[in-house]
């Protein structure tokens, strides 16, 4: 197996051995591109005939009108991957250390062990 990523390593660094790459695997890109379109196309075709056509009374759409939708959607509505994580990271282990710092009798109200109760004496 070493000698495969060796050899691969070795091929990307020519321009002969980039394209051969590219070529290699570029049918498996377009093909997982065309997959995921379809299945998109056909799920929103499912959906929308499933719930929109019962609720509206209108026609069903077609599977081109549904991977045109997939396109508008994405298009209006994209992946926010580029968002910066540091800060929720950041919140999250402010809170934690907030958290885990404290104890039971930092928190306001009486201690009350719910297994114990009379649900007359708790007002409920």
């Amino acid at each position: 197996m070493n000698s495969f990523k060796r050899r691969i390593r070795e091929l990307s660094k020519t321009l002969r051995g980039k394209i051969l790459i590219a070529l290699i695997a570029s049918p498996f890109v377009i093909g997982f591109v065309i997959g995921a379109v379809a299945l998109g196309g056909h799920i929103i075709m499912w959906l929308w005939n499933a719930t929109i056509t019962d609720i509206f009374e209108t026609k069903p759409i077609t599977f081109w009108q549904a991977v045109m939708l997939l396109v508008l959607f994405k298009t209006l509505f994209p992946n926010h991957q580029f968002v910066d994580n540091t800060k929720r990271e950041r919140g999250k282990q402010i809170c934690d250390s907030d958290m885990g710092n404290r104890r039971n009798e930092d928190f306001d109200g009486p201690e009350v062990d719910p297994g114990n109760q009379d649900p007359a004496e708790t007002g409920l």
